[in-house]
């Protein structure tokens, strides 16, 4: 609010409401992490790989195809409900998108995150740092969900918090570095 106020920006008339104040709004895990960071984290994974042909496959698209395996071979193993259909290159990233992110429903993000940090032990190598950064990070995001999927959250919030905290500086490096 201090912000909106110093850029000159108009507040919301809900603000004028008697009790209305910021500390009653959460942040919607739904829409900034499941379908906005983990897509995002998630396109630039699948991005990475698939141009520097870590994964089998002549062309672009043969690869984005054999990753689609890999997915598939993912949900076999577990209970998986919201997967995705298919996989291309243009789900990975949209043509004239400056940025990777997955296109797909918040649910299919959330599903693939522990298939994120087998995909990256298995791909990504440790001597490229780049590659070891996104392995990091794979970890910490999925450690971020399994705090949330507990039933003990307020015990395990130190641990959200830390994996989040960790999980945004290791993006913003990557950013600031490859950028």
């Amino acid at each position: 609010l201090g912000r909106m106020v110093h850029n000159d920006i108009s507040m919301s008339p809900l603000f004028s409401a008697p009790a209305i104040n910021n500390s009653i709004f959460k942040i919607d895990w739904l829409h900034a992490v499941d379908y906005g960071v983990a897509s995002d984290f998630l396109g630039n994974l699948f991005e990475l790989l698939i141009a520097k042909k870590r994964i089998a496959g002549d062309t672009r698209l043969l690869r984005a195809r054999q990753l689609f395996l890999e997915i598939k071979a993912f949900y076999a193993a577990r209970d998986v409900s919201c997967k995705l259909d298919e996989l291309t290159p243009t789900m990975v990233k949209k043509k004239g998108a400056k940025f990777p992110k997955l296109n797909c429903k918040a649910g299919e993000a959330r599903a693939l995150i522990p298939f994120a940090v087998e995909l990256s032990q298995r791909y990504c190598r440790d001597d490229d740092l780049e590659e070891s950064t996104v392995k990091a990070m794979a970890k910490h995001l999925n450690h971020c969900y399994e705090a949330l999927s507990h039933r003990d959250i307020e015990g395990r919030s130190a641990q959200l918090k830390n994996n989040c905290r960790k999980f945004c500086l290791l993006f913003s490096s990557l950013d600031s570095a490859f950028s």
